[in-house]
């Protein structure tokens, strides 16, 4: 589902702001020649009560409409709770003051629920995955589409041949690399303990997300029983400090 919903809070965040401004715009003057300190409540006219709550509305909408945005952005799901609470915000002030935009947030509110249901749940990792590093460095290979097998590809750790209509890739230990092929050596390879069931979701997001966080970019593949997370060799001590300080357990 595309984003939306953070993003049109934070219109209406707004489009309360310019109402705001055009409803009570008279009173900003005043304000500010009042020194601005302590020109808002108790023995104040009530428009400005009126206008600053309605300004500071309109900030919170903004600032609460970008939060929702980066948590559609990084793919996961808006907490029930806050789609509940909102809910209630909207209804209470939609029936306390009919004559009002808080019918809008109505919008963004069944957008909410909406992106819940059209979200896969992650699986539970709060206990980790067990990874172990493998020993070999690796490279990334590309060959021709029609390349025929490598002669001078060997077992080792960790190898793969993948073929597309463009192009044949290949990940294998480092040193069995000639000179003159197209290749990016310096990897190594995380693996998870398997095997695992094909019904589990979110487990190459569980690695993905706090190594991307921290910048450090990686190459993943998977097999049969297992994923695998490729992280440059200078970047794996970091990345495993990383891994573990997310909750995994590494081997």
């Amino acid at each position: 589902m595309k984003r939306w919903v953070g993003r049109s809070v934070a219109v209406i965040g707004v489009l309360h702001t310019i109402v705001g401004g055009m409803i009570f715009g008279f009173v900003l003057p005043g304000i500010i020649e009042s020194g601005f300190f302590n020109t808002v409540g108790e023995g104040q006219p009530d428009a400005r009560n009126a206008a600053f709550w309605f300004f500071f509305c309109g900030f919170l909408l903004i600032l609460f409409g970008g939060l929702l945005d980066q948590t559609e952005r990084s793919g996961t799901r808006i907490p029930a709770y806050v789609g509940w609470g909102f809910a209630a915000f909207a209804v209470v002030g939609a029936a306390m003051m009919p004559q009002s935009g808080f019918w809008l947030l109505l919008v963004p509110v069944a957008g909410i629920f909406l992106q819940r249901r059209s979200l896969v749940r992650p699986v539970a990792t709060a206990a980790g995955l067990d990874l172990d590093v493998l020993p070999d460095s690796l490279a990334v290979v590309r060959l021709p589409a029609d390349a025929p097998m490598p002669g001078w590809l060997s077992a080792g750790a960790l190898t793969s041949i993948t073929r597309t209509a463009e192009e044949t890739s290949v990940v294998c230990d480092a040193s069995a690399v000639p000179d003159g092929v197209q290749a990016e050596c310096g990897w190594r390879a995380i693996a998870v303990r398997g095997p695992l069931d094909f019904d589990l979701t979110g487990l190459l997001l569980s690695l993905a997300r706090p190594l991307a966080e921290t910048g450090i970019p990686i190459f993943a593949l998977s097999t049969y029983e297992t994923d695998y997370v490729l992280v440059r060799e200078s970047a794996l001590d970091t990345a495993l400090v990383v891994l573990s300080e997310a909750g995994h357990r590494v081997g």
